[in-house]
């Protein structure tokens, strides 16, 4: 019954849509749909039992060579696009057996690189790393036939050109490369770099930072805490101060090894104290204590409750 409407008076009665809904049902759609262009897929396969090389393994290690021809694919992609690899996945497609089929499929691993990747041999150090706790915990259900890496996201490739007489940039690439491999095999949240906080109580005077900008730039020139006149502070710091028990000489401990340290020396007090704005104030006096056991603590005495504690070690 609509369409058997006169067309010239749907405008005036029902408005300017009704009578594009009347066009369309009518005539069909004359207006040019927007150009689409479909996203690409960065996407290589490797099927090992094709191939020849492995007819299915159930062990990790050895469907690593069949991966580097992988990852050499993806470099030279990458390598040519003057791009880096940020985010990638790796899917590894198993067999289906009658006695496997509640299992899953596909095991699918994926990898975030905080410094952004664009050699074969990197990536594939990285990945070993992560794979040889990972797959501790999760084996492989089935043999595994199949190898598909996907790259899921990249960033431009930065070109620069090298300076001969300045190591600061390998020595940063480095440091970045162990910080990869590092977070790769222990995982990101395992992984952490201290960052400064402008609090005077030392167990909350820094937070965790693993986000890129945390990574701390290597300088050619590092001063010491003495150059600068500041006091050396601690290479460990535990997470919460732990209550000591002085008597004759020694500290003795209530948790952990060893149960007791007898002291040589003590340099001190440096005293900190402050924070009144917050709800818990303090008072502490510190001090650099060595032990017979040539460990050098770092243990502060609470002015209110005359106490004890340990903060932290020098390594």
């Amino acid at each position: 019954e609509f369409l058997l409407l006169p067309e010239k008076s749907l405008l005036s009665r029902f408005g300017r849509e009704t009578l594009q809904v009347y066009q369309q049902a009518r005539w069909g759609d004359a207006r040019p749909w927007k150009r689409f262009f479909p996203q690409e897929k960065f996407l290589e396969s490797f099927d090992l039992q094709q191939e020849g090389v492995v007819q299915g393994s159930e062990s990790w290690e050895e469907f690593l060579f069949p991966l580097k021809a992988l990852l050499d694919r993806c470099a030279c992609r990458l390598r040519a696009r003057f791009e880096k690899v940020v985010r990638y996945e790796l899917r590894l497609v198993m067999e289906r057996y009658q006695s496997t089929q509640k299992c899953e499929h596909e095991h699918i691993w994926k990898q975030d690189f905080l410094v952004p990747q664009k050699s074969a041999r990197n990536m594939l150090r990285l990945l070993k790393d992560g794979w040889s706790s990972h797959f501790q915990r999760h084996p492989l259900e089935a043999p595994v036939t199949r190898l598909e890496l996907e790259i899921l996201e990249t960033v431009p490739d930065v070109l620069a050109q090298r300076a001969f007489f300045d190591r600061d940039s390998e020595n940063q690439e480095a440091w970045e490369q162990l910080w990869s491999r590092m977070t790769g095999k222990l995982g990101e949240k395992q992984v952490f770099f201290g960052v400064e906080e402008n609090r005077h109580r030392p167990e909350n005077a820094w937070k965790k930072g693993v986000t890129k900008e945390a990574l701390p730039r290597l300088d050619a020139t590092v001063l010491e805490p003495e150059e600068m006149g500041l006091p050396r502070r601690p290479t460990r710091l535990l997470r919460t101060p732990e209550l000591l028990v002085w008597s004759q000489g020694a500290f003795y401990r209530f948790e952990g090894l060893p149960k007791f340290w007898k002291i040589l020396e003590w340099v001190g007090p440096e005293r900190l104290q402050g924070e009144w704005w917050h709800a818990e104030q303090f008072a502490r006096d510190y001090y650099r204590v060595w032990t017979t056991t040539q460990q050098e603590l770092w243990i502060y005495k609470d002015l209110e409750s005359e106490a004890f504690y340990l903060q932290g070690f020098f390594d």
